[in-house]
């Protein structure tokens, strides 16, 4: 997943980056990007400035959630967005691990990936349904949730490589290694890959 970190204000581009990876779970990109499109224009029309936690916090649960609907669980989300903007409303956006994972639909996965692109900090690998999937089908790891893949990976790989494996394979797992009908005979490691050489003719 790419994020677009661009912004005038630090504090309003480290929040756009939670709420894009917020409204990325379970969601494809392009359909993440329209939406964080529309709530900013909405918040603009609106208020004359665009996604921050102030603007988010004057807007209604139900214009919130009508706005963000395309993104899959939009309701959830929309209570979790707006309880996350107020909570910021009057303070700098979190620059710690403790902290996020204390917000409300923010686990680990967010927390790593959030302080990776917003902070700069790489203090843990952001393990996905992709991630997770696509390392068991490689056989590089054996789990059953991603939290253990996470765990494993990071004995695996260096330090310096945990932040460009979500990168890299989130990516892949929405064009290749699909989870229903993976193109393994498009597939550039399928001559390696323990789910692919069983699979792939």
């Amino acid at each position: 997943m790419f994020v677009c970190t661009v912004h005038k204000n630090e504090e309003h581009r480290k929040f756009r980056v939670l709420m894009m990876l917020i409204l990325s779970q379970q969601t494809r990109d392009k359909t993440t990007y329209t939406t964080i499109h529309n709530l900013n224009e909405l918040l603009v029309r609106k208020y004359g400035e665009g996604i921050s936690p102030y603007t988010i916090s004057l807007l209604s649960l139900d214009e919130l959630s009508s706005s963000i609907k395309n993104a899959n669980y939009y309701i959830k989300k929309a209570k979790n967005i707006k309880m996350i903007a107020e909570y910021f409303v009057n303070r700098k956006m979190a620059t710690e691990y403790d902290e996020l994972v204390k917000l409300p639909g923010i686990g680990n996965k967010i927390a790593f990936l959030y302080l990776q692109i917003a902070c700069n900090k790489t203090v843990g690998i952001g393990v996905d349904t992709h991630v997770h999937r696509i390392f068991n089908r490689l056989g590089v790891v054996t789990t059953k949730t991603p939290e253990e893949t996470r765990i494993q990976l990071e004995q695996i790989y260096d330090k310096e490589e945990w932040g460009q494996i979500n990168k890299v394979m989130v990516g892949f797992g929405q064009t290749v290694c699909l989870p229903k009908k993976p193109k393994c005979n498009e597939c550039v490691v399928n001559y390696c890959c323990k789910y692919g050489k069983k699979f792939s003719f």
